[in-house]
């Protein structure tokens, strides 16, 4: 990530806490990427919905949060 996209990314999750868990729940198909999705466990009851589309190179080409 450009050092002026991280610093941002990571303070949106600053309310939440510090992780606990990252949660593999699959992969799915994109036309030329494939998405995988996590949860993210901030505590008791706090969820994150977390996917990272990679594309046919290898290469992270979006992220998504729910």
């Amino acid at each position: 990530m450009r050092p002026r996209l991280e610093g941002g990314f990571g303070d949106q999750f600053v309310p939440y806490g510090i992780p606990t868990e990252f949660i593999y729940k699959g992969m799915r198909p994109d036309s030329d990427a494939t998405w995988y999705d996590y949860e993210i466990a901030f505590g008791p009851g706090v969820m994150l919905q977390f996917a990272v589309r990679v594309d046919a190179t290898g290469k992270v080409n979006s992220m998504s949060f729910a």
